[in-house]
This record gives C-alpha cells, structure tokens and sequence, in this order.
C-alpha cells in the first residue's frame, strides 16, 4: 500500500514511519528510518541521532512507546518539497529505557500528540521530507 502514489500510499507510509522509529527505539537500529527519509529531513535526522546516542549509552526502549490512534483531515500542504502531508494522532505511552544488563536507565512519560509528515514520490515510492510534532 506505501508503495502506490495516491493518499492512500502516503498515509500508509507515515504511519510506516511511526512503527520504524518506534522499533528503532526497541532495536537501536534507525537504518529504516534513514532508508526511508530524505537527507535533508531534521526529525528523522534527530530520531537517528536520539537513537546512536541511547546505544552509545547501552539503553534501549522497552517495549511499544507509539502507535498510530487516528489519521487526522487533510493539512494543507507548507512544504515547497512535499506532495502529501498527513497528520497522524500519536499516542506515546510512559516506558522505560533498560540498560544491557536488564537494568533501570530512565523512563520516557507518554503523552497524546500529533505527528506532521511530508512526504514526496522519489523513484517509486514515498519519501518522508520533513516530520514533526505539530506545536498547538
């Protein structure tokens, strides 16, 4: 379905996103999240780095920390780069980061949030160009 240039495919591409930096966070493996991005996208560069950081650290998240509870109406667009955008409600839940021995590295607190992605078609298929929490 993220593979088909229609909203659709947009859609189901960011919340694609969503489960990839959520794994990324379980994994300490962003690499889906760089294949799936533009360079030039500073959210997907701040998961990338948020994530080398928690495994220069030996933390991990333990267990699921987001998931896609809504698709929110269509945004206009504000993007130059971007041909869809979506907004997406996020519930994050509260969970801990584990050191490799199991033990207690600190706790995230969940929160109810939404989630702006951009997304271009590039060869074939969506790109996330920019995302980020949608400041109210």
């Amino acid at each position: 379905m993220a593979r088909q240039h229609s909203r659709e495919g947009a859609i189901q591409m960011a919340k694609y996103f969503v489960a990839s930096t959520d794994k990324a966070y379980r994994t300490n493996d962003p690499s889906t999240i760089a294949a799936i991005s533009s360079k030039s996208c500073a959210g997907c560069q701040g998961v990338i780095d948020d994530v080398a950081k928690n495994k220069r650290a030996g933390s991990h998240q333990d267990g699921q920390g987001m998931r896609v509870d809504a698709v929110l109406p269509r945004p206009t667009p504000t993007n130059e780069l971007a041909q869809e955008v979506v907004e997406l409600l996020i519930d994050s839940s509260t969970v801990d980061f584990v050191k490799s021995d199991g033990s207690h590295a600190f706790t995230s607190t969940g929160k109810k949030w939404t989630l702006r992605v951009f997304l271009a078609w590039v060869a074939g298929g969506w790109q996330i160009q920019a995302a980020g929490e949608v400041r109210q």
